[in-house]
């Protein structure tokens, strides 16, 4: 198929009465661009008093330094240009052309239905196809014509809003002349502070700070006081600049016995600050509190010096780790930042003080020792008073763990069994194990029966050769015919060991073994009881060469594939 063929056009002749239907519809947009206008200015005037009003509010309660008074005026301008663009600007450049107004009328004004706009369109040059009668879209202009001629097209346009905002705003401008007019001199110079004029707010309230400029130690607490006079405010702000350069606000009230006075506490000091008191309309001059430095602890060097019985040497400890073993003593080398007068080991759990020594020819040099008691004592601080009478208000609590000296560890290795069978004339072999972290001092043997000395418990020490080893093994020979002649049968005999370690500051620590038994029977009794014990070592051999055996065997079969 070809090319479809372009329909040509024809320009259009001018049609009588479609002049009057676009001089109204000119008339309809002048009256809609007045009333979007018109609008918009009187947001804008709403606007401008009401961002200005606010900012010299805002000067007002808080006397703005210029830099915040410049950035407020610009946040007001840039609101300002945004209420112009969005209200005037873009309404009047958006604002409907000639097919709209005639959309306009049509949807106020039925009768027409589409026979505004069509003659409209119909009548501009190009709008006819060759092949389109003119003679009926000029029937359809002079219907058209007809039927507005009687309307006031400009009636369709609706000046609700526009009266509406103008009368807004001229109440609001209204009511700003006359703040201004009766606020005076206060709303002049608030209005020129707030173009940039370097205008004092005027005050209302007068303000008497006390204890102005002062001198105080780190630590201490400080009442600020405002008394008012003139208009009482129901309350005032503290204004707080650090020598850091930090800042801190304070919201303060009236006491409750008398409104006028305005008191705020300030709580541990520990840095020098300027400070103002703004009540109402007015801030008050700048104070300056000289915060003096308290003594305190720069260093502090911990050794450690433990026990004789140890032997161990003494060793140097961080303060942030005080394990220390009980009955040492803990030696402290103790910095401060300035010269003291006076201090104290204050001890935590015992609640009780250890002196501390200063140097004569370095008063920052302290000595101090605790002693390390078995237990009750969780830690310790450093109270210092310098030569001006202050004194540290926080101390650090430099905490100690204290770590007991272990007791001995003793066992009986030799018989294995609870229960032996004896003779009356038999020497026990007794193999035993005994351990101290830092050396056994003595073992002792003890034992009791009904048949010797009326079953009280009777004692042997040990012969140790005068030694305290840490570790001991040995086996002890103990013969039974040295507790008495002659033991009946069937006596029984209750014994254990007791070793003793050699601390002699928080000890000495003991342990004990088990308690085992040794029966006393006739020889023969004690032969059969050898022979059950031989077959049972040899029945133990015997299994032990079968399995043998068999993992042999299964060697082989691994190694060669066949049993060996």
């Amino acid at each position: 198929m070809g090319a479809p063929k372009e329909i040509p056009t024809k320009m259009t002749s001018e049609f009588q009465g479609i002049n009057l239907l676009r001089a109204k519809l000119t008339g309809v947009r002048r009256k809609l661009l007045i009333c979007t206008a018109g609008t918009g200015v009187a947001l804008v005037l709403i606007s401008v008093v009401s961002l200005f009003a606010i900012g010299m509010a805002v000067d007002w309660l808080g006397e703005l330094p210029r830099l915040g008074r410049a950035l407020l005026l610009l946040i007001n301008l840039g609101l300002i240009w945004l209420i112009v663009w969005r209200q005037i600007v873009e309404p009047v450049e958006n604002a409907p052309g000639e097919d709209g107004c005639a959309l306009l009328v049509e949807q106020a004004l039925p009768d027409f239905r589409t026979r505004l706009i069509a003659s409209v369109q119909l009548t501009r040059p190009g709008a006819l196809h060759s092949n389109d009668s003119e003679a009926m879209v000029q029937v359809l202009v002079k219907q058209t014509e007809a039927l507005a001629t009687p309307v006031n097209f400009r009636s369709v346009v609706s000046v609700r809003h526009f009266l509406g905002y103008g009368l807004v705003a001229f109440l609001v401008i209204f009511a700003a002349v006359l703040a201004l007019r009766f606020g005076a001199p206060a709303s002049g110079a608030l209005l020129r502070r707030a173009i940039l004029l370097n205008v004092p707010v005027p005050h209302k309230t007068h303000t008497a700070v006390s204890p102005g400029n002062l001198k105080v130690g780190q630590g201490e607490t400080i009442v600020i006081e405002a008394r008012a006079s003139g208009i009482i405010p129901t309350h005032g702000r503290l204004l707080i600049r650090y020598a850091s350069g930090q800042q801190q606000e304070f919201t303060i009230l009236p006491a409750a016995d008398d409104h006028t006075r305005l008191p705020q506490t300030l709580d541990n000091v520990q840095e020098s600050f300027t400070y103002r008191v703004r009540l109402n309309d007015e801030t008050s001059e700048a104070f300056t509190i000289q915060v003096l430095e308290r003594p305190v602890v720069t260093s502090l060097e911990c050794q450690q010096v433990f026990p004789a019985y140890t032997k161990l040497a003494t060793v140097r400890r961080a303060p942030t780790d005080l394990t220390l073993l009980a009955g040492s003593r803990l030696q402290l080398t103790i910095r401060a930042n300035k010269p003291i007068a006076m201090a104290a080991l204050r001890l935590a759990g015992l609640n009780t003080n250890a002196p501390v020594r200063i140097s004569p020819l370095d008063k920052t040099r302290l000595i101090g020792e605790i002693n390390i008691p078995q237990s009750g004592l969780s830690g310790f601080t450093v109270q210092l008073r310098d030569e001006d009478g202050l004194s540290a208000k926080e101390l650090a609590l430099y905490r100690i763990d204290i770590l007991p000296d272990k007791p001995p560890t003793v066992a009986i290795l030799f018989p294995e069994r609870k229960e032996e069978l004896v003779t009356a004339r038999a020497t026990v072999m007794i193999g035993l194990e005994a351990h101290d972290d830092f050396g056994v001092a003595k073992l002792t043997l003890h034992y009791r029966s009904p048949a010797i000395h009326n079953g009280q418990e009777q004692t042997s020490e040990l012969d140790l050769a005068g030694e305290t080893p840490r570790t001991l093994r040995r086996r002890h020979e103990w013969k039974l015919t040295t507790i008495t002649d002659s033991l009946p049968a069937e006596t029984a005999i209750e014994y254990w060991l007791e070793a003793q370690d050699t601390n002699d500051v928080t000890g000495p620590g003991l342990a004990t073994t088990e308690h085992y038994w040794l029966k006393v029977v006739s020889e023969d009794d004690k032969r059969a009881d050898l022979m059950n014990q031989l077959d049972g070592f040899l029945g133990t051999l015997g299994s032990v060469a079968e399995e043998e055996e068999r993992l042999n065997q299964n060697l082989g079969t691994l190694i060669f594939g066949k049993a060996k």
